[in-house]
């Protein structure tokens, strides 16, 4: 199974903890992906954006942007 994340709006604090019980599952050896990640902000907390970026890049996902 490959997980599918999308963040849509605002990046705040509060997603990282929704997203770390997302990705706990992803099987990160998976081929071509752990999971798929879709994005769709303008922006928000660039803290929170990091530790986003962190937690893709450890469960083997691509990423890819939808309008911003």
């Amino acid at each position: 199974i490959i997980i599918m994340i999308e963040v849509t709006g605002g990046i705040k604090p509060g997603i990282v903890d929704k997203l770390r019980k997302a990705v706990a599952n992803v099987d990160r050896n998976r081929a071509p992906a752990g999971a798929i990640t879709i994005l769709n902000s303008k922006g928000g907390d660039g803290i929170a954006a990091m530790e986003i970026g962190r937690m893709a890049h450890e469960a083997a996902a691509h990423a890819f942007v939808r309008g911003h």
